[in-house]
């Protein structure tokens, strides 16, 4: 089952990886990030069963940052309206309650909790009065976690096939599962409110 759902993203990144390597995920990376819809999370797992930990840390880091800033900065040329397009109004309101709980640290926070949306973060970011020096800062330093842990798991996976399609697979039914319920808790506290 779970490789029926890596499977798009493998035969594409497998594809990029071999036809301009490093070059190919951090591209990927980037296009990810800005298209929203594409889970990091299944490219990193997907980049860590095809290249080493360390290649996938530098390249898709890179992308990742890269791609985030650039969302960043077009929230902030288009403001609400193109991030209202892009992400849909419940997910502004998911993010919202977030940035009101956690405030610029959110980024952060983001980043390095798993079953927080993480691209649409940079997106909102761009709407807030964050500086894009503050919000690099936190982008870096929660995207680089993010990714060691996210390749080693594909890593992980493809030595141990199976067992780590299974390992992976329950770890991203959980991670599902957790956003799921962190949102629906956002929500209900928000209309509480």
């Amino acid at each position: 089952m779970i490789s029926e759902l890596l499977a798009p993203i493998m035969a594409i990144l497998e594809g990029a990886v071999e036809a301009y390597g490093g070059i190919g995920l951090f591209t990927a990376m980037i296009v990810q990030a800005i298209l929203v819809v594409i889970p990091s999370e299944g490219v990193l797992v997907a980049a860590g069963m095809l290249m080493n930990t360390w290649e996938v840390t530098l390249w898709a880091g890179l992308g990742s940052i890269t791609g985030a800033s650039l969302s960043f900065l077009i929230a902030k040329k288009g403001g609400r309206p193109i991030v209202k397009k892009l992400l849909g109004e419940d997910t502004i309101n998911f993010m919202d309650g977030w940035v009101d709980k956690w405030g610029e640290k959110g980024v952060l926070i983001g980043r390095l909790i798993p079953f927080i949306p993480y691209d649409p973060i940079s997106y909102l970011s761009g709407v807030t009065k964050m500086k894009f020096n503050k919000f690099t800062v936190y982008n870096v330093a929660g995207t680089i976690p993010r990714v060691i842990m996210f390749s080693m798991l594909g890593s992980f996976a493809a030595q141990f096939e199976i067992i780590g399609f299974i390992i992976v697979g329950g770890l991203m039914i959980g991670l599902l599962i957790a956003s799921i319920y962190t949102k629906k808790r956002i929500s209900r506290k928000k209309l509480q409110q």
